[in-house]
């Protein structure tokens, strides 16, 4: 599992280096859960609070990424929440990119002769 290190408050934070499918269903489910209803007359109503289906879809993705903040594994939502600003964007970044598949674990690019820009 890749550990990474925040910039500002030097916070180590393992992650889990790919989700699962299920994973990423429910990391995208507060975002396309929009909830309609057609009247008789077909119009259509619907709402949603776009920053709180969000806000939703980021905790989720914590949850489901980060394994443990500075070798602690409870309340890891709060822990992410609580960084310095900067650190929490970082952390956010490298969480986007397990969720994108674009995470690069530098533990297994050495194991396979080094990372692209060492070759």
């Amino acid at each position: 599992m890749p550990e990474i290190t925040t910039p500002v408050k030097n916070i180590k934070v393992q992650l889990r280096d790919w989700i699962t499918g299920r994973d990423e269903i429910d990391i995208q489910r507060p975002i396309i859960a929009m909830k309609f209803q057609i009247s008789q007359l077909g119009v259509g109503k619907g709402e949603i609070d776009v920053g709180e289906a969000s806000e939703k879809s980021k905790e989720v993705a914590i949850e489901k990424v980060v394994i443990s903040v500075e070798g602690k594994t409870d309340d890891i939502l709060n822990a992410v929440l609580d960084m310095h600003r900067e650190d929490y964007l970082f952390v956010m970044t490298e969480i986007d990119k397990v969720i994108s598949g674009n995470f690069t674990n530098p533990k297994s690019e050495r194991a396979n002769g080094g990372t692209k820009s060492e070759k």
